[in-house]
C-alpha cells in the first residue's frame, strides 16, 4: 500500500510537508534582489498519524526561518558565497 501512494503523489503514507516560494525585493528599485521556492518532506510514522499537530510542517518552518537569517546576515555582512 505504502508504495501504491508513494508511486501516486510522490509520499509515503503518513507524512507531512510543507512548500514555499519567497521573494526578496529592493524597497526603494522594486528590483527582485532572490526568489526561490522550496519543498520539504518529513518522515512517516503510523503512530503519529491521527495526531493533530504541525509535526513535520513546524519543523520545517522553523528550518526555514534558520536558513533565513543565515542567508540574511550573510548578505549584509559580505560574506555570502556564490550558490
Amino acid at each position: 500500500m505504502s508504495t501504491l501512494k508513494r508511486g501516486a503523489t510522490g509520499s509515503y503514507p503518513f507524512v507531512g510537508g510543507a512548500q514555499a516560494e519567497f521573494k526578496v525585493t529592493d524597497s526603494v528599485t522594486g528590483q527582485v534582489l532572490v526568489a526561490g521556492v522550496d519543498r520539504r518532506i518529513g518522515g512517516g510514522n503510523i503512530s503519529t498519524a491521527a495526531q493533530w499537530e504541525w509535526g513535520d510542517a513546524e519543523n520545517v518552518m522553523k528550518d526555514w526561518a534558520k536558513l533565513a537569517v543565515e542567508r540574511l546576515s550573510a548578505w549584509t555582512k559580505g560574506t555570502a558565497k556564490p550558490a
